[in-house]
Formats: C-alpha cells, structure tokens, sequence
C-alpha cells in the first residue's frame, strides 16, 4: 500500500476569441492511495540488482479552487504499473550491515529506482474526459526486514 500527495499552484487561461484569458490563481492538488503487487527477481540473496515490476489499483482524490470561483473535489478510481531495479548495498559496506543487522534487525539495504504509469479518468461534461494520473520516476531506499 502507498499513499502521496501532491501540489501545484498556477495561472489558468480560458480561450475566447482566439485569444488566451487569464481566469485566476488555480491550486491542484491531488492524494494517490494506491494498492499493488510486486514480483521482485531475487535469485540469490547476495545479489547485486533487483529487477522488479508491479500493478494494482489506484484511488485518486483530487481537489481543486480557482480564486474567486470556488472549489471542486473528488475521487476517481484507476490503475497503475511500475517497474524498476534494486541495487544491494550490502557489499559495499559490510561492516555497516552487518551493525543495521545486529542493532535493528536488518537484513538488506538497498538503492532503487522506478517508474511509474498511473491511469486515473473524471468525466467531464463537455469535453470527455481527463486523465489525472501521468508517468513518474523516483527512486529512494528500501530496507528489508
């Protein structure tokens, strides 16, 4: 299970007349609870790279306020896949995992990286629909238990 939150504030345009008119301060802000399965390719313990993928289910909550014209939220069921590789860092530093070992009871660290495609539509009226999900790359530490 994963959770993440995100923000983004701007300027928004409405075309009329062939020309582009601002419309106001807009804040995005979008809440991804999403639940998923990975196979990870560990062949051999002490093994240098982790290939991994995964896919499940995504809630997407969503809110947005444009200045002076007032809010719309919701929420929107949808999909995702993600895949990437592990790096053990092991073997890089012994003497450190074998302390995380003794001191915490962790058996590995490693560094990954991953992408993302999260697949998430609202229905709108008069333009069918939009797509709030998007493709994203990340990366950061996992340490197994």
């Amino acid at each position: 299970m994963e959770g993440s939150y995100a923000r983004a504030t701007g300027k928004g345009l409405q075309p009329i007349f062939n020309s582009d008119a601002a419309t106001g301060e807009v804040t995005h802000e979008q809440m991804p609870l999403n639940l998923f399965v990975l196979a990870r390719g560990v062949f051999n313990e002490n093994q240098w790279l982790v290939p991994y993928a995964g896919g499940g289910w995504t809630r997407m909550f969503y809110r947005q306020h444009v200045k002076g014209q007032g809010k719309t939220k919701g929420s929107v069921n949808g999909y995702h896949a993600r895949g990437g590789v592990q790096l053990l860092l092991d073997r890089l530093e012994p003497e450190s995992a074998k302390d995380l070992y003794l001191d915490f009871g962790m058996d590995h660290t490693y560094f990954f990286v991953e992408a993302k495609y999260t697949r998430a539509t609202v229905d709108t009226i008069p333009s069918g629909s939009v797509n709030l999900g998007g493709t994203g790359c990340l990366g950061g530490f996992l340490f197994e238990f």
